[in-house]
């Protein structure tokens, strides 16, 4: 079933190539001495090999930026328990307003705010004020997390693992300017709010179901028992404490930080309109960082779980943190149950992916953030680069990767002619259109034009090449309608990396 999803996931893309010149620009500080600098000089010339239908590919960092349409990448890695070096690569953002990305260039970290998070609420659990283990509700005033059909309570422990039942799935983020909804209304699944409302689906305990709501309640019940803003909850519990220069929790941006942020790209190099989108679901998405703020965060909880003095945490709590609670995830952190002290996680809103990993045992650890949708194929290459170079756990790139690099690298620009099409005509493709039983096509129709949303993911406008053929202008991927002898539309199908998958139209 997720091979499946992953297959047709219609991926944000455009036209724009990163230039050669963006991409050699780079910077470096604070300076490395001359062992670290021919170490960086080695993953820079050549990341791992990989096989491209059949053929090995080996090239530099810049090369792979280029070719992968990566506009920015910054890297902080660590060793010893110490930031030993921070480098960045390219630009922030591709076209004229473009400037060099520096270490200190802000980018959205997104799901990263997740053991930003719970570090935030272990630090009240530490003092006696909060207790992980009893009913959510006990927390919360204005929503309340519906419980009926179940026997047992939803807890804080539950909820930072994500084994609480709550629905599954992200965020897509707002258009920046656009109202944006209240953590109430983003529970509740009401206007302005996009996403469905926060439910229990399965019972506690059951299996780690990841779920942005489940960090939503959190949120809320956080900032009503304490009556703050989360903001400035995480501030004086995290950011404060670990000495995070250039970290913010926002929505958007204020504009004193924004003119410090690279824009986020979509997957062939475009810029998101607006640069980003705005995440106001702040626990599970609205982290904004640096590779040598996130670092510093991680050296300090590394520093705890080794029993040494941290202003972040005390050991008991780092070692709660990163006890395996089910599965491969901690509390806000994605564990190894068979190598302690070693923990990560991840981070992708629409335009940025970020990633870092830590082993406190031996103090080495690596953080490394892009501004692009298609980031996570960069950084798997990179951390596999630094792993070879620094001769540390080394991690086959897997199969899914390897394909996913193909595809990218294989899509090519065609030239299509629009048709136009009147609405009236268009409206008899409206409609939902079912690939299988939980992945659902919707069609719309909005100021003259066709759209396509699938699942989760942002709407994209769909032009005409014919009556019946449509295509997206920034992604590599057309939609056919087939119709009937009545002249119904039926189903439809979708052309993407090769593959045709229909779709049969549901009854209204």
């Amino acid at each position: 079933m997720k091979s499946l999803k992953n297959a047709i996931l219609i991926l944000l893309a455009s036209t724009v190539f990163i230039s050669k010149s963006n991409a050699e620009a780079k910077s470096i500080w604070p300076s490395a001495d001359e062992t670290h600098a021919a170490r960086i000089a080695a993953i820079e010339k050549a990341l791992p090999v990989i096989d491209i239908g059949g053929h090995s590919k080996e090239q530099s960092l810049i090369d792979w930026m280029r070719e992968l349409r990566v506009p920015g990448l910054s890297i902080a890695l660590i060793e010893d328990h110490k930031v030993a070096w921070v480098r960045a690569y390219g630009v922030s953002e591709n076209g004229n307003n473009g400037r060099l990305l520096t270490p200190r260039t802000m980018m959205q970290a997104a799901s990263i705010a997740k053991p930003v998070t719970a570090v935030a609420v272990m630090r009240y659990v530490s003092d006696g004020g909060i207790s992980l283990d009893v009913d959510i509700n006990r927390y919360l005033s204005s929503w309340k997390l519906q419980q009926d059909d179940y026997q047992d309570d939803v807890t804080l422990r539950q909820l930072l693992a994500h084994t609480a039942g709550i629905t599954p799935g992200g965020f897509v983020g707002y258009r920046r300017g656009d109202p944006l909804p209240t953590t109430v209304q983003i529970l509740r699944g009401e206007p302005p709010a996009t996403n469905v409302a926060a439910l229990r689906v399965r019972t506690t305990d059951e299996s780690v179901a990841y779920s942005g709501l489940g960090y939503t309640i959190v949120e809320l019940a956080l900032s009503e028992m304490l009556g703050q803003s989360f903001e400035d909850i995480v501030r004086s519990t995290v950011f404060d404490p670990a000495r995070l220069e250039d970290t913010q929790l926002a929505a958007d941006l204020p504009s004193e930080w924004a003119v410090r942020a690279a824009s986020g790209h979509l997957a062939n190099g475009r810029p998101i309109e607006g640069g980003w989108t705005a995440t106001p679901e702040l626990a599970a998405a609205g982290l904004w960082t640096t590779p040598e703020d996130l670092a510093k965060l991680i050296i300090e909880i590394a520093k705890a779980w080794n029993g040494e003095f941290s202003p972040l945490m005390s050991p008991q709590v780092a070692r709660e943190i990163l006890k395996p609670h089910r599965d491969n995830m901690g509390l806000g952190f994605v564990v190894r149950p068979r190598r302690s002290g070693w923990f990560s996680h991840s981070g992708g809103n629409q335009g940025y992916r970020a990633y870092f990993e830590m082993d406190a045992v031996s103090g080495d650890g690596l953080v490394v953030m892009t501004n692009s949708d298609v980031g996570q194929l960069l950084i798997a290459l990179v951390t596999r680069a630094v792993a070879r170079e620094y001769a540390r756990d080394i991690r086959p790139l897997s199969e899914a990767t390897s394909t996913s690099i193909a595809e990218q690298l294989s899509r090519q620009d065609v030239s299509r002619t629009e048709l136009t099409l009147e609405a009236s005509y268009l409206m008899r493709f409206i409609g939902k259109y079912e690939i299988q039983p939980d992945m659902i096509l919707e069609i719309d129709l909005r100021d003259g034009l066709l759209g396509a949303r699938l699942g989760d993911q942002p709407r994209l406008a769909l032009k005409a090449e014919s009556e019946t053929e449509f295509f997206f202008e920034s992604v590599e991927a057309q939609i056919t309608f087939l119709v009937d002898h009545n002249g119904t539309v039926t189903e439809l199908v979708l052309h993407q990396y090769g593959r045709d998958l229909g779709a049969k139209r549901l009854p209204r």
